[in-house]
């Protein structure tokens, strides 16, 4: 039981130890789960649906995570470990930015490898294929993207069991960081109109509602996937690529692969486009950390991966995820 204490504490960074909110989740933790739920019906501190929960989920308290694992597929299995822990009450409300650590393809949760990619030219090329937990269409990744994850509970603002106003949320947020990086970007809905480009692979390729573009081009690719009551939203944000080499790792004809190359060139936006530079990483994820704060009005402090989840990403990844 001490073990198992040590552990959920290590993430209540954002909050104070000497609050009744965190006397109670002590409490809590310490009592049989049939007493807890009882007594979070009775007062109200937790969620009695899910069980006897170690946080107050009033996601105005977020944890940041800065960890860039060294694979495509080791980040995809963290992020899914953390929403399982936040379902679960036993990790807070969390914000994930983190440089992309290697030159990889991400497909969506279900969409299919085949006919499409050319899986030999990746692997000869040394560009890692992962699958991420969440939906949408394919993105390709190099060292360097900023990338993001938010993980929280879809009961408590900002967050919404809305997914398009959800959605929006974050997306309105990421623009506020943008400003303070210095791009003057925006959430767009109704999405742009671009001709089809008869391909349907890259998420880069069509518009969104509620996504963000600057000059005309999208600058961020995100999905979400919700599950337990939490929702888990991923995104990138290219740094000096447009996204058009997908197009030679595509099995298509010579014409149509110029087309598309061409498509995403003018279609995807870059921070080094939208600056006139590829910005250093730490003024990236500082200005994206502040627009949370701001947009939000949360508070973010950071935190360590915790043992548990640790052990759940190495479970995850025995069966197969990732």
């Amino acid at each position: 039981m001490r073990r198992r204490r040590q552990e959920n504490a290590a993430p209540a960074l954002t909050g104070r130890r000497t609050s009744k909110a965190w006397k109670a989740a002590r409490l809590f933790e310490q009592m049989p789960r049939w007493a807890a739920i009882r007594a979070a019906r009775r007062h109200r501190l937790v969620s009695a649906a899910r069980g006897a929960m170690v946080f107050t989920m009033n996601n105005r308290e977020w944890r940041l995570i800065v960890d860039a694992r060294e694979t495509g597929q080791g980040n995809m299995l963290l992020d899914e470990a953390l929403a399982v822990r936040v379902a679960e009450g036993h990790s807070p409300p969390t914000l994930r930015i983190y440089a992309w650590p290697c030159h990889a393809i991400s497909l969506g949760r279900h969409q299919p490898a085949a006919p499409l990619l050319n899986e030999e030219r990746c692997q000869d090329e040394g560009i890692e294929i992962v699958r991420r937990p969440t939906g949408g269409k394919a993105v390709r990744h190099s060292p360097g993207n900023v990338t993001y994850s938010v993980i929280g509970r879809d009961d408590a603002p900002p967050m919404s069991r809305d997914v398009t106003r959800s959605y929006a949320t974050v997306n309105q947020a990421l623009v506020a960081g943008l400003g303070i990086l210095g791009i003057r970007a925006a959430v767009r809905d109704p999405a742009p109109l671009w001709p089809e480009t008869g391909v349907d692979f890259g998420c880069f390729e069509s518009p969104g509602r509620h996504e963000i573009y600057w000059a005309g081009r999208k600058l961020a690719a995100g999905a979400q996937r919700r599950t337990g009551g939490v929702i888990l939203q991923q995104g990138t944000i290219p740094n000096t690529e447009t996204g058009a080499d997908l197009a030679a790792l595509l099995c298509l004809g010579p014409g149509e692969r110029e087309r598309l190359r061409r498509d995403l060139t003018d279609r995807t936006g870059s921070l080094a486009r939208a600056l006139d530079d590829a910005p250093d990483f730490a003024r990236a994820a500082d200005a994206l950390l502040e627009g949370f704060r701001r947009a939000w009005g949360i508070d973010v402090r950071p935190a360590p991966v915790t043992p548990a989840e640790e052990r759940l990403m190495q479970r995850l990844s025995q069966n197969g995820r990732g």
